[in-house]
């Protein structure tokens, strides 16, 4: 699904963690624990909010993205900022 289809919405919660594949930043709220590890949302952070995001590992946020669909084990939200 393209992110011009895709829906915008808001989510808060605890960022368990934080990826960084391929020069991305991907801050995971891990809703439970699967056969391959956490599972939950994953929400890919826009360049210019990678770096802030890292102030929040493991803290309460509320962060806005378009939702591009459900992979078997998350939700994957893309273009995300944080919402102040």
């Amino acid at each position: 699904m393209s992110s011009s289809t895709s829906k915008v919405i808001v989510i808060s919660g605890l960022v368990s963690h934080l990826e960084s594949p391929e020069n991305m930043t991907i801050a995971v709220f891990a809703l439970e624990q699967g056969i391959f590890g956490d599972e939950g949302i994953r929400c890919t952070m826009l360049p210019n909010h990678s770096e802030n995001i890292l102030l929040y590992a493991g803290k309460e946020i509320k962060i806005k993205g378009y939702c591009a669909g459900y992979n078997d084990t998350d939700v994957i939200l893309e273009k995300c900022s944080i919402v102040e």
